[in-house]
């Protein structure tokens, strides 16, 4: 037993830190196909080259490639993207097209995918004016609801004349 414990000492001395700039801080960090170890800023693989890939849930895992082991201590800049957020949009049946700062996003009523944080949302319809909403997505998967009372840019006259018809 006492030979496990030194081998296994042994192997962790010969591991080298990773520098993690990582946002958020809590996502978990591995080396793609390798053995390491995660521990709070750092995680510590064998030197060479390594895919390190971060991941949290509502996020989109990023992958990058250090090279460990070198004369320099190696760093890793990893800053995970929001999923996008799940919009349900109630436009009280008016078929419309909706973007988000200027990004096309789809068609509503409905459920769009909307990029997580502060956006302008804009509202497009034939025979109706343009409705400009702001709103902060959580992002994340997350669902939010938003009903919409698009205006119309129609009027319904009645003409008389004289002579009638």
């Amino acid at each position: 037993m006492a030979i496990l414990l030194v081998a296994v000492l042994g192997l962790f001395t010969l591991l080298h830190p990773v520098a993690l700039d990582l946002r958020p801080g809590d996502a978990n960090v591995k080396s793609v196909g390798g053995f390491s170890w995660q521990s709070a800023a750092s995680v510590f693989v064998f030197p060479g080259e390594h895919t390190l890939r971060a991941e949290r849930e509502g996020y989109v895992p990023a992958e990058i490639r250090v090279k460990v082991g070198g004369p320099s201590a190696a760093q890793a800049l990893i800053h995970l993207v929001k999923l996008p957020g799940k919009l349900n949009v109630d436009t009280g049946g008016v078929k419309a097209e909706i973007s988000a700062d200027g990004a096309r996003l789809g068609a509503v009523p409905g459920i769009v995918d909307v990029p997580a944080g502060d956006r302008t949302l804009t509202f497009r319809a034939p025979r109706y004016l343009d409705h400009v909403e702001r709103l902060t997505i959580a992002g994340g998967g997350e669902r939010q609801d938003l009903k919409v009372q698009l205006k119309p840019n129609f009027a319904v006259i009645t003409l008389a004349s004289v002579p009638a018809g």
